[in-house]
């Protein structure tokens, strides 16, 4: 497949996002959202979870509520880069990849 300028592109290394905001806030997400989420967009909401959290300024509730939501991502985070990690070992020396992993 290619571009506009005619030149190759390589779709199946970038992840579907067309449907994701590029900022997911934090409150928005539910525990099964996570699990659909792309690295980027997770690790962004991880990212704000910990700001959040770092602030000092939020109830026990909301504290808790955030804590779980991070865990959730964090955990995506992890298996993603895991598979990421496996697909990386499976390349061999020239450069074909020597078996299929599913991001």
């Amino acid at each position: 497949m290619s571009n506009d300028a005619g030149q190759p592109t390589d779709e199946a290394a970038e992840p579907d996002m067309a449907h994701w905001d590029t900022h997911v806030g934090i409150e928005s997400l539910d525990l099964e959202t996570v699990k659909d989420l792309p690295f980027e967009v997770a690790y962004e909401a991880l990212d704000e979870a910990v700001r959040r959290l770092e602030t000092g300024d939020l109830s026990l509730e909301n504290s808790i509520a955030i804590y779980e939501r991070g865990i959730a991502l964090s955990a995506r985070c992890g298996s993603l880069l895991e598979a990421a990690e496996l697909r990386v070992q499976q390349v061999d020396a020239d450069g074909q990849v020597t078996g299929e992993v599913a991001l």
